[in-house]
């Protein structure tokens, strides 16, 4: 985490990325913790963008399992 911290600093703009075909849940509740609730309050939070990427695939697995 302080690698990420580190670099986080010294960016310009961070990219989160996430691929919802494959969900990770405990890597992914503790980044999302890490990432984006403790980046709300920096005085930077303006440099963060958080993609879902694959969210469409995701979703049309969810619907033909109904």
């Amino acid at each position: 985490m302080r690698i990420s911290n580190h670099m986080i600093d010294l960016s310009d703009l961070v990219l989160v990325l996430f691929d919802a075909r494959h969900p990770e849940p405990g890597a992914m509740r503790d980044t999302l913790k890490h990432l984006v609730k403790e980046t709300i309050n920096r005085p930077d939070s303006g440099k963060f963008l958080y993609i879902l990427n694959q969210l469409d695939s995701a979703a049309m697995k969810i619907i033909l399992k109904m």
